[in-house]
């Protein structure tokens, strides 16, 4: 696949196994297109991208940087009380569909 255009290279991973851009391909009409290039694979139009980003031939290829990790917040378990008001709830929800 041809392209005419490499833009912000920068490592996708910490490895420096693969790199992610963005690239203006000849058959897309114009359009930049994320892409991910890597040393070895099925196409020759990545290994190719992947090795002039390499040389330097579009810039410096920023490094890595790592998505930040996601938050979690605990969430205490109901009590045993706490279950069984639920439970009488649902339960008296439920005997008063049949009665209106």
């Amino acid at each position: 696949m041809k392209y005419t255009r490499v833009l912000n290279p920068s490592w996708a991973n910490a490895e420096h196994t693969s790199i992610n851009c963005v690239v203006d391909f000849d058959d897309l009409r114009d359009e930049l297109v994320p892409f991910t290039a890597v040393a070895l694979g099925d196409y020759e139009h990545s290994h190719q991208i992947f090795a002039e980003c390499l040389a330097g031939t579009y810039g410096e290829i920023a490094e890595y940087v790592a998505p930040p990790e996601p938050e979690y917040v605990a969430t205490p378990e109901p009590t045993k009380e706490e279950l069984l008001a639920q439970l009488q709830e649902l339960t008296a929800k439920i005997n008063n569909l049949g009665g209106t």
